[in-house]
């Protein structure tokens, strides 16, 4: 056999056009011609390139025997690309079989080899990017399970069955090219007719990013170090920040923040507190990091946790109770169980127990929503049970439901919650990922315990007496509330002030429901003010 015809069928084999085999060799199209059609023989530095372009050495060009039966076989070319899709049968199948089919049939048929290669190369880099999102996700969650975001593993799995379908897309993309006769896009994307450098740069690159990505979700949902202590109160534990305890003269005042609220959304008030008194920011079960503690998560239940950590932690008595929106109906619950132990009150756009509750995407009040259903008994021992609930089906089933009515945890910050500083913000986004803080709201019992208050003040209208109490309204309303609802808003407020003789109400003027974060001190102004009432 000639040298031309050696060159010729290894072209065909590898199903290269003149063109190509050129454009790889770095040769002038007309020179192949010529080669091909035996006028010339290539020598020299035009035999080490030719060589160089087919795979093989000048040396087994010159002594390769390759048979004149080659057949042209395009049908088999559609199975070779095809058999890539065995990846929905079986792992790996993607790179098996094909590899099989090109092994065995790689010098028999026309276009074989090369086909069989691009499809190998390019199959191999998707395996790597597919699997490699799967053994990551497997990793962080046998590594640091707590740590993890808990929405990632839903990312993975969504990740992983896009880019199953873009691969069925994209053989099927080539298996229409070849049909039509063309070459597939495989060569195209990954430059490897003319840089087969070029495979394993961008398979490194692909791997080298998501590797990457992966290293930054670990580090992001790590949890962060706590700014107070963790306190068992009976087999949960609870997250208490202190500060000026330095001070002696109490009294102690304790915040409590609203639903789904957190400790360090009441920084920029409580270091301000701190400088005249004993200041306690606290997180209730499964929020940031506090354990999810006994389920279910009922007002009743919050007023135990918020009076046996205040007793384990030694919080000094008497108590200044300020509570922002939810948290101002725990206060006032907290008092009414425990009169003694509260000197006075600060409510802060506190919720009432005749107004309404957008809960799970629907407005609710405790006279028409109360199910009748008995509250269940405080729990005062929490099981390891107890605490794993945020992770079982019926849990994760929730959270996909609060998730499709509240959307997926948020990326920033937004609203009054970006005045805090950086560092609380991503604090914030770390608390909002985790599965305890969905987990929390399951309290279907609320509109029978805010039934209970309703019946409670219509026979006691003033439960305080003349026990010291300020109400802190904000001044500006909700952006998609009518006329009526405002006013029906201002009048709850107002009807706050009634629970005591010895009251009075503050407009901040310039501020939304956040009041602590919009206008902090007018939060602090009036916790001092509280604190001088006490005193005196």
């Amino acid at each position: 056999m000639t040298i031309a015809k050696k060159i010729l069928n290894l072209r065909k084999s590898q199903g290269l056009s003149q063109e190509e085999l050129a454009d790889k060799a770095s040769i002038n199209l007309r020179t192949l011609q010529r080669i091909e059609q035996g006028h010339t023989e290539p020598r020299g530095l035009t035999l080490r390139l030719i060589a160089n372009a087919l795979g093989q050495s000048p040396e087994d060009l010159l002594s390769l025997n390759i048979s004149l039966d080659l057949k042209e076989d395009p049908s088999f070319l559609q199975l070779l690309n095809l058999s890539a899709l065995t990846i929905w049968l079986i792992p790996f199948g993607n790179l098996i079989l094909p590899l099989i089919l090109w092994w065995r049939y790689r010098d028999k048929i026309v276009g074989v080899r090369e086909l069989g290669r691009q499809l190998l190369k390019f199959q191999l880099i998707w395996t790597c990017l597919t699997y490699g999102v799967l053994a990551a996700t497997i990793v962080i969650a046998l590594i640091r399970p707590e740590g993890m975001n808990p929405f990632f593993p839903i990312y993975a799995v969504a990740i992983i069955g896009f880019l199953l379908l873009l691969n069925t897309v994209l053989i099927l993309i080539a298996s229409f090219q070849l049909r039509r006769g063309r070459q597939p896009f495989y060569s195209r994307i990954f430059s490897i007719s003319k840089r087969p450098e070029a495979f394993i740069k961008t398979a490194f690159v692909i791997v080298f990013g998501f590797g990457l990505t992966i290293t930054t979700q670990a580090q992001v949902t790590e949890s962060p170090r706590s700014l107070g202590q963790l306190i068992d109160i009976g087999g949960w534990r609870l997250h208490l920040f202190k500060q000026g305890t330095h001070h002696a003269q109490g009294p102690s005042v304790v915040l409590e923040a609203g639903s789904g609220d957190f400790s360090f959304d009441w920084l920029m008030v409580q270091t301000k507190v701190a400088v005249f008194t004993r200041v306690y920011a606290y997180d209730r079960a499964g929020l940031a990091w506090s354990d999810l503690g006994p389920r279910p998560h009922t007002m009743q239940q919050a007023v135990y946790d918020l009076h046996t950590l205040l007793l384990k932690a030694r919080v000094p008595k008497p108590y200044v109770l300020v509570g922002a929106s939810y948290g101002g109906l725990l206060v006032r619950l907290f008092e009414q169980t425990y009169p003694d132990e509260v000197a006075g009150i600060v409510l802060v756009d506190s919720g009432s127990e005749t107004g309404r509750f957008f809960i799970n995407g629907r407005m609710l009040t405790p006279e028409k929503d109360a199910t009748g259903k008995s509250i269940p008994p405080i729990k005062t021992v929490a099981t390891p049970e107890d605490n794993n609930l945020a992770r079982t089906p019926e849990a994760i089933k929730a959270i996909g439901d609060a998730l499709n009515k509240m959307g997926l945890p948020a990326k920033q910050v937004h609203g009054s919650f970006a005045l805090l500083p950086d560092s609380i913000q991503k604090i914030r986004l770390w608390a909002l990922g985790k599965y305890e803080y969905y987990a929390t709201s399951d309290n279907i019992y609320l509109m029978d315990e805010l039934l209970q208050m309703v019946k409670a003040k219509q026979k006691n209208p003033q439960p305080l007496g003349n026990k010291p109490l300020i109400v802190i309204s904000r001044g500006k309303a909700f952006s998609n509330d009518n006329e009526a609802e405002e006013q029906k808003r201002l009048q709850d407020q107002k009807e706050l002030t009634r629970l005591s003789s010895n009251s009075k109400q503050i407009i901040a003027r310039n501020s939304g429901h956040h009041i602590q974060l919009d206008e902090p001190d007018v939060v602090v102004e009036a916790i001092k003010d509280m604190v001088r009432m006490v005193r005196e």
